[in-house]
């Protein structure tokens, strides 16, 4: 590892080699060699630095800088379940500033490109999309943070509307991602079925939830138009792309759901979250009851309805909980009905 130049705490992998072939000293993978090397695989469909660990980039990379394989684990070993390159333009305007003052150049961290991260952990605050699209550039965090100030881009940012989060509705956001952050991990760490189990049921109900065109929040949501699949695509295909490549607004509402399907609010939070989710999204559940919020995010056709039908029953049979129980029955009165 170059001894003078370590990772900032979460930083993204491909941010790192930037920053570093910039300000060390000692490094052999300058500027000008590593923008050669990543263009040489960047024009691939599949390409993503922070995300395929064993790609040809990544070795290399390593390779040239002498990264052993636990200091190769560090960028690695978090968080899984990433929004791809193309889609990952969430950022902290705060996390930036604690950058700039502790190592001089703002960089990206892997929380914001965590599908379920949809508020800072670090700062409590809504993080924020950018405008910025050429995503397949080194330099994201750079570019993240001066697009912040142009051409109006900070005042839209932060005026309010989609971005603006309920301070009491904070915490319960808060809690959900913790939840979520502990079950993946519990998953990874454990040969037990129920928390491999439950943190699979949790996947599988934000992908329901964020089903393209269809799903509940896309259906229902005030968020704008989601882009449209090709006809080419496949139902399982489209049904494990729903969160990966929808908008920060639906996965924030999708974890809020989600939340309340696990049985994350608290009474004393409940009518702040109810509160905010009816100004939100334009139908009505019987107080997001886990049952309606169950009936109604069953979407799929008959054809497809079995296989997803089955995907929910063997993943919850390891979980007790009275609210998932409610979810799982209101998903498959649909398929009862039908």
């Amino acid at each position: 590892m170059i001894s003078d130049l370590p990772p900032y705490k979460g930083e993204l992998f491909s941010c790192w080699l930037y920053r570093q072939s910039l300000f060390s000293k000692y490094t052999p993978l300058n500027t000008f060699l590593l923008e050669e090397i990543y263009w040489g695989f960047a024009s691939q469909a599949s390409f993503d630095a922070d995300f395929d660990i064993m790609s040809d980039f990544v070795l290399q990379a390593c390779s040239i800088l002498n990264i052993s394989r636990s200091e190769f684990a560090y960028f690695f070993s978090a968080n899984t379940w990433l929004v791809p390159r193309a889609f990952r333009i969430c950022f902290c305007y705060h996390c930036f500033c604690d950058h700039i003052k502790e190592v001089g150049h703002p960089t990206c961290k892997v929380t914001w490109a965590t599908v379920y991260m949809t508020v800072c952990p670090d700062h409590a605050c809504a993080l924020l999309e950018s405008t910025f699209k050429k995503t397949k550039v080194l330099n994201l965090g750079i570019n993240y943070f001066k697009n912040y100030y142009i051409d109006g881009v900070r005042e839209l940012l932060e005026s309010g509307g989609l971005a603006a989060i309920p301070d009491m509705l904070m915490p319960v956001i808060l809690k959900i991602q913790s939840h979520l952050d502990g079950a993946e991990a519990m998953s990874k760490a454990s040969e037990n079925q129920r928390a491999v189990g439950y943190w699979e049921f949790c996947k599988t109900v934000l992908r329901i939830f964020l089903f393209p065109v269809f799903g509940l929040v896309h259906v229902t949501g005030r968020f704008g138009t989601f882009p449209n699949f090709s006809g080419q695509v496949s139902f399982l295909r489209a049904l494990f792309n729903g969160p990966l490549t929808a908008n920060l607004q639906h996965r924030r509402i999708a974890i809020m759901l989600l939340g309340r399907v696990l049985g994350l609010i608290k009474n004393e939070d409940y009518s702040c979250f109810v509160d905010f989710l009816q100004r939100k999204c334009t139908w009505r559940l019987n107080d997001f009851d886990p049952y309606e919020i169950g009936r109604l995010a069953n979407v799929f056709s008959q054809n497809n309805a079995e296989f997803v039908n089955q995907i929910i029953k063997r993943q919850a049979k390891y979980i007790s909980c009275p609210s998932i129980d409610a979810f799982v029955s209101g998903f498959l009165s649909r398929a009862n009905i039908e």
